[in-house]
């Protein structure tokens, strides 16, 4: 783990050995003609939903949301925070935000704190917005002198003015995301939390966020922002921390951070895609879809991330009774799709490929997705298996490939409204007059 600080007055945000435990009930209906018996030992049997016939037993399970975390934040840095549902990011935040106290260990803050966590957190709902703009800063320690100058900006940037001296209660959730983090960002705290609630407002409304966590940056406040969009961390921040299962399992550079985070993801995935919408005569044939990108063993400075690497898929199914037979014939069928869902381009098995084998009831396949003009990002794949013309199985989404920003390579600086795919060409001068004689000839 690399952990990056910095010296002791320079330093925002410092944890040592941080740790929140939580205590889980279970209850538990006992068949009353069983002898009770420790928790360890009971049979199965015991359990009942009869409640008539049953009696119950509270049994405690105690569950570390967050374990050992200690790192430093330096003043002025934007600091990322990622993780899988359930890895201790929110709770993380709300202890340094003063909500929930830690089990173990110390969380030192130094300079006032502003936090964006859940819709609604902060505001009084029977106050107008105007009012709770003044109850918030007053909050923060501020005089409404001081509140009054920023007033204006903060009502534009929610683009709230019609409803401003309306109760926020009746507020819409993208409404009352946007004055909170406009409330949040202009009183300037010294560090400010903001957790995924952005994602609640439009994608206009998150560029300006982001846009506005960037300046408060350059002017030396602190930012921590928890996300799940890999893009927005990329752009954001100076430094990411990987959360897993309550503990870091990376710190360091952003890029370096989210494909430790794709990994995590990868290596944790269910082997079975049954939770996945399905179309085709007979769903459920495709069993599993495993893709991964291969890195290419000497990338050289004038490949572009493509040409440094391909993607492996892996398909695994099991076909119906009907289709056991040597007449079928297998065809697989690949979509690739950005994050946003925009369909990129689509595969079709052809004759030049290996047939499909089948083995019983069982069959696998393999494809070596090469070439792929895509800029560093995250994609998804869509998978059909098809017979003769005939949709067997269609499944969205089914499994997914990052390929990383990779160290030495020309192609770095990744802005997402690039698009998903990259190209090159040769540049050259040309003198003013040229551009003139070109423009006389055509």
């Amino acid at each position: 783990m690399n952990n990056q600080s910095g010296s002791s007055c320079d330093v925002a945000v410092r944890v040592n050995s941080l740790g929140k435990c939580y205590r889980i009930d279970h209850l538990e209906q006992l068949d009353e003609s069983q002898p009770s018996s420790p928790a360890a030992g009971r049979p199965a049997g015991l359990i009942r939903r009869r409640l008539g016939r049953a009696k119950e037993r509270l049994s405690h399970e105690s569950f570390w949301a967050l374990r050992d975390v200690s790192f430093e934040v330096p003043s002025g840095q934007v600091l990322g925070i990622i993780g899988r549902n359930g890895a201790g990011k929110s709770t993380f935040l709300k202890i340094l935000s003063r909500i929930i106290e830690p089990t173990t260990g110390v969380a030192e803050i130094r300079g006032r704190v502003g936090s964006l966590l859940e819709v609604g957190t902060g505001f009084h709902p029977e106050l107008t917005g105007r009012e709770n703009i003044y109850l918030n800063g007053t909050l923060l320690g501020m005089r409404k002198r001081q509140i009054d100058v920023i007033l204006d900006d903060i009502i534009a940037f929610a683009e709230v003015e019609q409803f401003i001296d309306t109760p926020v209660k009746r507020y819409s959730s993208g409404m009352y995301v946007r004055l909170a983090f406009a409330v949040a960002a202009h009183l300037e705290p010294d560090i400010l939390i903001i957790d995924e609630v952005l994602s609640v407002g439009d994608a206009l409304f998150q560029q300006r966020c982001l846009g506005r966590m960037q300046r408060l940056g350059d002017k030396g406040r602190t930012v921590i922002f928890v996300s799940h969009s890999m893009d927005s961390i990329v752009a954001l921040c100076e430094r990411a921390i990987v959360l897993d299962r309550g503990r870091i399992a990376f710190d360091g550079k952003p890029a370096d951070a989210a494909n430790a985070y794709y990994e995590l993801c990868s290596s944790r995935k269910s082997a079975t895609l049954d939770f996945l919408e399905r179309g085709g005569s007979h769903p459920m044939a495709v069993q599993q879809v495993e893709c991964r990108f291969l890195p290419a063993s000497h990338p050289t400075p004038e490949m572009n991330p493509v040409n440094a690497g391909s993607v492996k898929v892996e398909i695994h199914g099991e076909l119906p009774p009907i289709l056991r037979h040597k007449s079928a014939q297998l065809t697989l069928a690949i979509g690739i799709n950005q994050e946003n869902g925009q369909r990129i381009g689509t595969y079709i098995a052809n004759d030049m490929d290996e047939a499909i084998r089948i083995r019983g009831a069982n069959f696998s396949y393999g494809f070596l997705l090469e070439r792929l003009p895509l800029i560093p990002g995250r994609y998804f794949l869509d998978v059909s298996l098809i017979n003769r013309g005939e949709t067997i199985d269609s499944l969205q989404r089914c499994a997914s490939f990052r390929i990383p920003v990779q160290a030495g390579l020309s192609f770095q600086d990744v802005d997402p409204r690039w698009g998903a795919v990259s190209f090159s060409c040769v540049g050259y001068n040309i003198q003013p007059s040229q551009l003139l004689e070109y423009d006389g000839k055509h």
